[in-house]
Formats: C-alpha cells, sequence, structure tokens
C-alpha cells in the first residue's frame, strides 16, 4: 500500500509547493455491510464503525452488545458537534463477516494515528501502541503503517475492536493545526501488503536522502560563492532558497519514517511555513537578478509572510489561506519579471526562465489530475519526473548563478589588465617629467641672479600650491632643495578606485553633469581621506589613487586604508550617485616620488601600486 497522508494542509502543500511528493494517507471506504472477503483486500477503514466515549476492557469482546453505540468516524474530525469536546479515551468497534476463502490467507492489519492504541481482536489483546495511562502518563505511538500479523479467521463474524487514547487532541488541534485527532487504517494481505510497503519505503527514502543532499550541497556552494564576492547578493538569497528546501524534505523524510508522535506532529506543522519561506526566496533572487530597482513588491511579499506565521503562531483561519496568496503573488510576480528579462534580453535569462516554467508546467500537471503512488510502475515514473521538474527550478537557477559568477571573473580578468596596461604607460609618462624638471632646474639656475625678486614672488605662491598637491615633508624638501628625492617605502597600503561602465555612463551625460558628478564624488573622497590620514597621490580621469604610510610611516595604514574604503564605499551607496565603484587596495612596498615641473605630481610606483 502506498504511504501517504491525506489532510487539508497537504492539499495546501502539493498545490503551492510543486514538489509535495510524500504525503501519507489512508482513505475510508464506504460499504453498506462490512464483509471481507478474498477480493476486498487491500480493505480500508470506512463505514461500519461504532464508538463510545467510556472505558471498559469488556467492550473488546465479541459477545458485548454494541447496539446503543454510535457510528463513528475512525479519524475523530474534532470540528463534529460529536467529537468537539474529545480529549481522553475512546473504544472503537468494527463487527464484519468473513467467507471461507479467508480461512488459509495470512493478514496483516496497519494503523496510523498520533495517539496511544490497544488492538484487540475477537477480545484478544493483538499489538499496544504506546501505553495508555493517565493523561500525564501516557505514552504515544504512531504506528505509521507497520504491519501486524492477524492470527488466522474463521469464517464468519468477528470483532475488531480498539482502545484509542489522545489526551493531547484539543491542544494539537488549537496549536499545530491538526483537526483529526483519531487513527486510519486497512487490512490486507501479509506478502502483498509488505512487499508494497517496503518497495514504497525503499523509493520514498531515497528520494528524501536525495533530495536533502541535493539541496543541501546547492546551498552550501552558492554561500560559498557568495562569501568569495558578496557584492553579487543573488547567491546569498539562492542559498537560503535552497536551505529551506532541504529542511522542508528533512521534515517531510521525518513525517515517513518516525514513530515519535511529536515528530510527526511537528515536522507537519512546519512544512508550510517552509515552503512559504521557499517562495519568499525566490522572490527575493528573482528581484535581485532582473530588478534590482524594485523594492515594494519584494517588501510586502515579506511583510504578508511574518503576518501569516504570526497569524499560524496564533490558530487563525486565515493563515493557510495568506501563505497561499504568498505563494500565488510570488509564482506570478516571478514569471513576469522573467518573461520580462526574456524580452530584454537579460544574459541567462532564458535559462532560468525555462526552468523555472517547465517545473511549474510539469508539477501542475501531474498534481493536478493523478494520485502518485509509488509502489506502481506508472506512480513512479510520475513521481520521476515530479522530482525533475521539482529540481529544474533551483537547477536552472544555480546554472544560471554559476554562469553569471564565472561572467564576472572574466571581466574582473579583463579590467585588470587594464589597469597594468594603463600604469605601465603612467610610469613612462612619469620618467618623461623627471627629464623635464631636470632640463627645467638647469635653466632655472643660469637666470636665478636675474630674476629674484621675481622667484621670491613666485615662490610665495608655489608654497601654496605645494602645500595642496605634495605632503607637507615633500614640500619643505622642495623649496629647501629645489627637489625631491625620490624614496623606498617599505610598509605602505595603497587605495586604488575607478567607476564601473564610466565610458558608457559619461556618454549619456552631458559635460557639465559629468563634472559636476566626478567633483562632487571626489571632494567626499578627499574628505575621507584627510579623516583616516591618507596621502591623495593622483586622480585620473575617473581613477582615484591615495597612500597610507608614507612619507611618514604608521603602523596602522593597512587598517586606515581598508576604514577609507568603507567609508567611501558607504558614502556611494547612499549618495545617490550614478556611479558604481571599484577599489583595489594592496599593501607592501613602493617608491615615491615628484614627476614634472608644472603642475608637480607627487606619485608613487611599485608592483604594489600595480597590484592595487
Amino acid at each position: 500500500m502506498t504511504r501517504f497522508r491525506i489532510t487539508a494542509r497537504t492539499t495546501l502543500i502539493r498545490f503551492s509547493a510543486i514538489i509535495m511528493i510524500s504525503v501519507l494517507y489512508i482513505t475510508n471506504v464506504c460499504a453498506q455491510e462490512v464483509r471481507i472477503t478474498a477480493d476486498s483486500f487491500p480493505y480500508r477503514f470506512g463505514k461500519g464503525w461504532k464508538y463510545l466515549l467510556e472505558d471498559s476492557v469488556v467492550f473488546s469482546t465479541q459477545t458485548y452488545n454494541d447496539s446503543t453505540w454510535k457510528p463513528a468516524k475512525i479519524n475523530i474530525p474534532l470540528h463534529d458537534s460529536e467529537y468537539k469536546d474529545f480529549n481522553g479515551i475512546v473504544w472503537f468497534r468494527l463487527t464484519f463477516t468473513t467467507d471461507s476463502g479467508l480461512v488459509k490467507e495470512r493478514l496483516v492489519l496497519m494503523l496510523n494515528h498520533s495517539g496511544a492504541s490497544e488492538v484487540y481482536l475477537d477480545g484478544v489483546l493483538l499489538m499496544n501502541y504506546g501505553v495508555i495511562k493517565t493523561r500525564d502518563s501516557t505514552e504515544y505511538f504512531d504506528p505509521n503503517s507497520t504491519p501486524i500479523a492477524l492470527p488466522a479467521l474463521n469464517e464468519g463474524k468477528h470483532v475488531l475492536a480498539i482502545r484509542y487514547a489522545n489526551y493531547n487532541a484539543q491542544w494539537n488541534s488549537r496549536w499545530l493545526d491538526t483537526d483529526n485527532a483519531g487513527f486510519s487504517g486497512s487490512i490486507g494481505r501479509a506478502d502483498e501488503s509488505m512487499a508494497t510497503t517496503i518497495e514504497s519505503a525503499a523509493v520514498f527514502i531515497s528520494v528524501y536522502v536525495v533530495m536533502v543532499g541535493i539541496f543541501i550541497v546547492l546551498a552550501f556552494l552558492h554561500f560559498c560563492l557568495w562569501m568569495f564576492y558578496k557584492q553579487d547578493r543573488s547567491n546569498l538569497y539562492f542559498s537560503i532558497f535552497a536551505g529551506c528546501f532541504a529542511l522542508f524534505f528533512v521534515c517531510c523524510f521525518a513525517v515517513f519514517v518516525t514513530n515519535n508522535v511529536n515528530i510527526n506532529l511537528y515536522s507537519n506543522y512546519l512544512m508550510e511555513p517552509l515552503m512559504a519561506l521557499v517562495f519568499v526566496a525566490l522572490c527575493v533572487v528573482v528581484r535581485e537578478i532582473f530588478a534590482q530597482k524594485e523594492k515594494v513588491f519584494v517588501s510586502i511579499i515579506m511583510v504578508l509572510f511574518i503576518v501569516s506565521i504570526v497569524l499560524k503562531i496564533a490558530n487563525s483561519g486565515i493563515a493557510n489561506l495568506l501563505i497561499i496568496v504568498v505563494i500565488l503573488c510570488v509564482a506570478l510576480y516571478s514569471i513576469i519579471f522573467i518573461f520580462l528579462g526574456v524580452r530584454k534580453g537579460i544574459p541567462g535569462s532564458k535559462i532560468l526562465g525555462a526552468g523555472i516554467l517547465l517545473g511549474l508546467l510539469v508539477a501542475t500537471l501531474i498534481l493536478g489530475n493523478v494520485q502518485i503512488n509509488g509502489s506502481s510502475t506508472i506512480g513512479q515514473v510520475l513521481l520521476g519526473l515530479l522530482l525533475l521538474s521539482t529540481l529544474s527550478i533551483p537547477g536552472s537557477m544555480s546554472l544560471y548563478l554559476s554562469w553569471n559568477y564565472s561572467r564576472i571573473n572574466r571581466d574582473l580578468r579583463g579590467q585588470l589588465e587594464q589597469v597594468k596596461t594603463l600604469s605601465e604607460r603612467t610610469i613612462e609618462q612619469e620618467q618623461e617629467k623627471l627629464k623635464l624638471i631636470s632640463s627645467q632646474n638647469e635653466m632655472l639656475e643660469q637666470k636665478v641672479e636675474e630674476r629674484t625678486f621675481q622667484l621670491q614672488t613666485e615662490k610665495k605662491k608655489s608654497d601654496t600650491l605645494l602645500l595642496n598637491i605634495l605632503p607637507e615633508e615633500v614640500a619643505e624638501e622642495l623649496k629647501n632643495t629645489g627637489s625631491a628625492e625620490a624614496k623606498q617605502y617599505n610598509h605602505v597600503s595603497v587605495l586604488f578606485t575607478d567607476f564601473v561602465n564610466f565610458t558608457g555612463l559619461s556618454e549619456r551625460m552631458t559635460p557639465t553633469e559629468l563634472v559636476q558628478e566626478i567633483h562632487r564624488s571626489f571632494t567626499a573622497f578627499d574628505a575621507i581621506i584627510d579623516k583616516h590620514g591618507l596621502e591623495k597621490i593622483k586622480t585620473i580621469g575617473d581613477a582615484y589613487m591615495a597612500v597610507c604610510g608614507l612619507p611618514n610611516e604608521v603602523p596602522d595604514h593597512a587598517q586606515r586604508v581598508i576604514k577609507a574604503a568603507l567609508d567611501i564605499r558607504n558614502y556611494m551607496e547612499h549618495s545617490g550617485s550614478t556611479f558604481q565603484i571599484r577599489m583595489g587596495i594592496h599593501t607592501g612596498a613602493v617608491v615615491a616620488g615628484i614627476v614634472g615641473v608644472k603642475k608637480y605630481a607627487y606619485d608613487i610606483w611599485g608592483d604594489t601600486v600595480n597590484t592595487a
């Protein structure tokens, strides 16, 4: 038999999560007369039961007269008036007849419940599931469809009596949204039932273990990708998405294999919030990839999710409805933005869109039209298709994020090559400037006597300018000696920044807007480096270079540069600037000196600069 349980919750989960593969169920069969023959197996418990809310061992005997007992619903729906106050012990009896064809049959009984029970056949105790005692000492046990061997049944009338206890029924109904507090079960042939049970267990345990393993690996892998490149937060959100999926399948696995009632109930209870959280994470991933500026809808979804969780904890009747609304809104949101991404030609959108749409389509078709039977060939084929459709969503997302991560790395390598080339050209230019300074110094020495007064006036101007473009110590050296000697500094930290896609953005701005934007940003950068004791070296176009540890050595140069970089990053994130910034930092040795004789430039060179 298939080990699924059908409840109101599982219908919700199957619709919303698309991947509800494993919910235990046993259907009730309605019959006018309870008669069990060789052709009626498996016989699933349905009509014919009677109950009494009292307790006496005499109720189990075959000769006991139960004509005054009421017809029973063995799953004990607490919303029905006859069971609304149930919170203790109840007896159930089923009187049935068998024919001569069952004399040689080996039969088994299978039960599922969240309480404790004693099973009697014709007054003989067959099995205890749990221990029925007082309210505080009763031990609960879920048989989870474990087969019980029945003694040989003679032709004629028999009585199956079950003493059932569930003192937690009302509490479970109120806080764990479990309205059915009774049991379900069936009688079947031993060989068929055992084979089906073993086959179903092997199939579904394998499915759960594989799915948990896959989603844990995906969550860990993309969390590591986010740790290596934190600017791309889509990997973090996908890691949360996959982690919630893994927890969901852990709950499914626990429900399937455990006999512990509390684990079973709480696992069922957690399935809906976990699945809703999966869809919220999916919504954030889609927004991060396709619509980073759109935040209102995602904020609304998160608020609705939090409200639904609060209502569920409070056992509100609209909590499940609100969870459905969240899931449907996220699904619609994802489909719309993926479609827009495909239309706009966003790289990788077709990969992600195809995976999500395929998963939604196949799972909807399967879950909307058929019941999955894990013990049949067709059911296993459908189960395999459902698993593939389930994996197509996270699989396509993982494929897209991995492709995007490799693309970013390629772009960064290309930009580093450009920076290296630019640094080499800058060094050549600075060498030419040094030669020019040397030539100009010789000319100045020849005319110094003729232009003493003019030089004194110009000296005052140059002093002011030097303090603006050179470190004070270097400026003093230049004033006193007429030149500044290049020096080796072994312990400095270099900060290098530029703007992402500066050329493309500048083509869409007027010259005035471009200059104002750069001036505003660099002015803020100047204030930040002064705050942390850095020396501004130069700007080239959209590039900005600063250093800490020269001309005066400081022991915490690296910390100062990092703090300055973090302040620059925070400024760019909150200033509303059109540009996005990239920053490189490196620590090591540099050579520092002055280049040029006009518009003095104090510059630094070395592998440390190139690496930054």
